[in-house]
């Protein structure tokens, strides 16, 4: 199957859904969708469709939100960085 044919649906435990059925403000599961929880900020970030594609696998995989595994690569494939104020 094409893959831009399933970012049009939602991976359901059992099978696939179409986007129809999922409610306004809730994912695949029935969880809210907003992906801000405390401490945190909602941002805009642009991915091509084979990204967004194998991040969305890789987090039904996990059985978490997109967000919180888009959280968990970047924070391993970035370089961390110690920004020192002097003022």
């Amino acid at each position: 199957m094409d893959h831009r044919a399933v970012g049009r649906e939602c991976l359901g435990a059992s099978a696939l859904k179409p986007l129809g059925t999922l409610v306004p403000g809730q994912d695949c599961e029935g969880r809210s969708s907003s992906g801000i929880g405390a401490g945190e900020e909602g941002r805009r970030l642009y991915l091509s469709e084979d990204v967004h594609f194998r991040l969305r696998m890789l987090a039904y995989q996990r059985g978490r939100k997109i967000s919180e595994v888009a959280q968990e690569v970047l924070d391993k494939a970035l370089p961390k960085y110690d920004v020192n104020r002097v003022g």
